[in-house]
């Protein structure tokens, strides 16, 4: 620690306690190393388990293939340090935490490759490698399917001698439940035996109750706030995602009513949208939730467009990577099947009772951000506000760009993406 009594030094806390799990004492932040490498490393998953995807596409024809198309050849270049390059690094060691799952077996070889067991057959019984006549063929070309039920078609060199009967006999128990069948082959995270890479992930059952609210109540504001009520040309509300934190925002600008109207507005919108929802028909919820799957479903029109995606959700920070539009990204890249599994069989009385628990006026679990910005035309209304004995945090800027400078969190934007004027 440091720092002693009655001094303003800053206190000092070991790194490892930083980083340890805020459950067993520490501050829960991660160690930056360790998630490069992850990050890294998902790209070499996914490179195995997507399947002709644009990006993939580019980089088997800029460095090649082996192993029926897992891996890419080593990235050489003499020149430069290539993104790709520096993925193919990693390469080891996801691959000592993988394997394959026979399907068809038709790109997965029977002796080298790691599919039924946790190492390779060959590395697992060399002795009898060494003595098999067909050591590059695939697990399709092993299997006979026309003797009986099928069996496995091994060709050795000899005849086995009584002593080696006993390690045939293992090797035919790790054999024993593993056969091709009619669906693609897959590659597995081997090391827990799960069927697919995490580096974080949300819980994305509330953000897509989040994203199916704020789909039904999107027109419906903009109907009652912008037509009805004419409260300011730009209306809207929408989904929001800083750093992590999902919500929903309501933005108007007016320059008919103050900040202090629109916001009690906002939440007589909020209490009518409560008996809407209580009210909708079940096609009509059936509908909403049909247009969401749709959307998560809909394929991107180009590499720009999903690379786009991506950037933005790694910048936006750790939400919910594997996604389409509205999708949350797991900081792996977001499982879509998994949302649109969980949206379809979510039903009206569980989308109520999330609006109850985090929308409605008063919901136990609700956290309110109003940011109130008083133009010339409402000056009176800031000042009877003033008055009020429960204030918001109230700040008069005269100058914006002071302002802005004052701020402990105002940096330089130089080196930043784009140009920023300031």
């Amino acid at each position: 620690m440091g720092g002693g009594h009655m001094e303003g030094k800053t206190h000092l806390v070991n790194w490892e306690v930083v980083c340890t799990d805020k459950a067993r004492g520490g501050l829960g932040i991660r160690k930056l190393a360790l998630l490069n490498k992850a990050l890294l490393g998902k790209w070499i998953w996914r490179f195995a388990s997507d399947k002709d995807n644009l990006w993939k596409q580019v980089i088997k024809m800029k460095y090649g293939q082996e192993d029926f198309g897992w891996k890419t050849k080593k990235a050489r270049g003499a020149v430069g340090v290539g993104v790709w390059k520096e993925i193919w690094k990693e390469s080891e060691w996801c691959w000592n935490n993988m394997s394959l799952k026979v399907g068809k077996g038709n790109t997965i070889r029977f002796w080298t490759d790691v599919w039924c067991s946790e190492i390779a057959l060959s590395h697992c019984f060399p002795h009898l490698f060494a003595m098999a006549v067909q050591r590059n063929s695939t697990v399709e070309e092993m299997w006979d399917q026309n003797s009986g039920r099928g069996n496995w078609n091994l060709n050795f060199l000899r005849d086995f001698n009584d002593w080696e009967m006993g390690l045939v006999g293992d090797f035919l128990q790790v054999l024993r439940g593993h056969k091709p069948s009619g669906v693609e082959d897959s590659v597995l995270w081997s090391k827990e035996r799960r069927a697919h890479f995490r580096v974080h992930r949300d819980d994305f059952l509330p953000n897509v109750k989040l994203q199916l609210f704020a789909l039904i109540a999107k027109q419906q504001a903009f109907h009652q706030l912008r037509s009805v009520e004419q409260l300011g040309y730009i209306t809207e509300l929408m989904l929001r995602n800083d750093s992590g934190i999902h919500g929903v925002q309501f933005m108007i600008q007016s320059t008919v009513k103050g900040p202090g109207h629109i916001d009690s507005r906002i939440e007589e919108f909020l209490k009518m949208f409560e008996f809407k929802l209580y009210a909708m028909s079940e096609d009509e919820f059936k509908s909403n939730v049909n247009t969401l799957v749709d959307m998560k479903l809909e394929k991107y029109k180009n590499l720009w467009e999903e690379s786009g995606f991506y950037w933005q959700e790694i910048y936006d920070g750790p939400s919910s990577l594997i996604g389409q539009k509205l999708r949350p990204f797991y900081l792996t890249l977001p499982n879509g099947d998994e949302q649109v599994a969980a949206l379809k069989k979510l039903t009206q009385k569980e989308l109520i009772d999330f609006f109850n628990e985090h929308i409605k006026v008063g919901a136990p679990q609700k956290k309110t951000l109003s940011v109130r910005v008083y133009g010339c035309l409402h000056t009176s209304e800031y000042a009877e506000e003033q008055k009020e004995a429960n204030q918001p945090i109230q700040v008069k800027i005269d100058d914006i760009f002071k302002f802005r400078k004052s701020q402990p969190l105002y940096g330089s934007f130089k080196g930043g993406l784009g140009h920023v004027k300031l």
